[in-house]
């Protein structure tokens, strides 16, 4: 069954209130929202269209998330695997990259990738380690 909200929204006797979100996406609402995608601020920040600096005043209390930022936080929050379907993986130095990065969050020492062709210097590792060795790693995670 669909609920009709135009319908709804036209009885006199039915008034619809919405959450109010700004009051639940605060400071340590954000955090725990990056947090639990095992994100820094800066990809955090990418993930929903934002400066780093906004996210760190967000989290310091500095500045108040409010309208469709909120939501946002607040809808990840609720389900992070709407950040699987927001953020794309980008294959980097010719490497074939064709499942879902979620099984990189899964291990610390391998949570950082290329997004949109900008490197995630979450781990340094990979970095210091080169390419080939990521690229092992990445097909034993295959395989498992």
């Amino acid at each position: 069954m669909k609920l009709n909200l135009e319908v709804l929204d036209k009885l006199p006797y039915v008034e619809m209130v919405f959450s109010d979100i700004e009051s639940i996406v605060d400071a340590g609402f954000v955090k725990e929202t990056r947090k639990k995608l095992k994100f820094n601020q800066a990809l955090f920040a990418k993930l929903i269209h934002v400066s780093k600096k906004t996210v760190e005043a967000w989290e310091q209390g500095k500045n108040p998330v409010g309208g469709g930022n909120a939501i946002i936080v607040y809808l990840i929050n609720k389900d992070p695997s709407i950040a699987t379907e927001l953020l794309k993986v980008v294959p980097h130095n010719g490497a074939s990259v064709s499942e879902k990065f979620e099984m990189f969050l899964s291990d610390e020492d391998s949570t950082g990738y290329v997004l949109d062709g900008a490197w995630t210097p979450i781990d340094n590792k990979r970095r210091e380690g080169g390419m080939k060795q990521w690229m092992q790693k990445y097909q034993q995670k295959r395989q498992a």
